[in-house]
């Protein structure tokens, strides 16, 4: 990701912070484990909850996707499921099979997951929602305490101000560092190119053969409503996350 791996790893290099494993997704607990002291910062971002599933599905269907679903941080143990997204040719029946064929899959209010916080150092455990909603609910609730106790997060949706907020909280030059989140745009996918192949998912971005730019590169813009609905149904938790967080920013 662009903060992760660019402005994490140059302002780090720059101020000598110490920053582990800041080119992976970490979960709070181990982002918690990989201080050196207690009080060392804990910073996060989080994303639209439509976006955030679109975009790890044509992720997932990309050239370098078809390697990072089998790494730990992902937590995808069901191969066939994985080949269902991944090979399917139609597009239309991979993102159905993505969001229909293993209710349990980690995908779904991944950013609860994380920031709640379920592994430890030294055992990748696999995940999957096997408690339902009640299950969903308890790491709901831990997520929003954890997300009180980091010392800044911010959103994707807004990078650059949230970059330019946790700067000042981690002692960054916050010049620098809104200067490197306004002109990065680390693993950026070509939104019109991955979703071309939709048909009965279609939405107005693709029905108008609209570039990028003209709907700000949004995801949900290139499938239809009831998608987008579908995907804030399948996704409840992080919804309420989204809002949560939003309200304390």
């Amino acid at each position: 990701s662009t903060w992760g791996e660019v402005i994490m790893e140059t302002m780090c290099a720059k101020t000598h912070d110490t920053c582990p494993l800041h080119g992976v997704h970490l979960d709070y607990q181990l982002a918690a484990a990989a201080r050196k002291t207690p009080t060392d910062p804990i910073v996060t971002l989080l994303r639209d909850p439509v976006e955030r599933t679109l975009s790890e599905f044509f992720f997932i269907r990309s050239p370098e996707g078809s390697i990072t679903p089998f790494m730990d941080q992902w937590d995808f143990q069901n191969l066939t499921f994985l080949r269902l997204v991944r090979d399917e040719a139609d597009d239309d029946k991979a993102l159905d099979s993505f969001l229909h064929a293993w209710p349990e899959q980690p995908s779904f209010n991944r950013q609860v997951l994380y920031l709640a916080g379920f592994k430890r150092w030294g055992a990748a455990l696999p995940f999957r929602w096997t408690g339902g909603e009640p299950q969903q609910r308890e790491f709901l609730s831990v997520a929003k305490q954890h997300l009180d106790d980091v010392q800044a997060f911010g959103f994707t949706d807004c990078f650059v101000t949230s970059a330019a907020a946790m700067a000042r909280v981690l002692g960054w030059g916050e010049a620098t560092v809104t200067q490197m989140a306004a002109r990065t745009h680390h693993r950026a996918q070509r939104k019109t190119i991955a979703a071309a192949g939709l048909r009965m998912h279609r939405g107005t971005c693709l029905a108008l053969t609209a570039g990028d730019d003209q709907y700000g590169g949004v995801w949900r813009s290139f499938v239809d409503h009831r998608t987008v609905e579908e995907i804030e149904r399948l996704n409840w938790a992080d919804m309420e996350l989204h809002r949560f967080a939003r309200r304390q920013f």
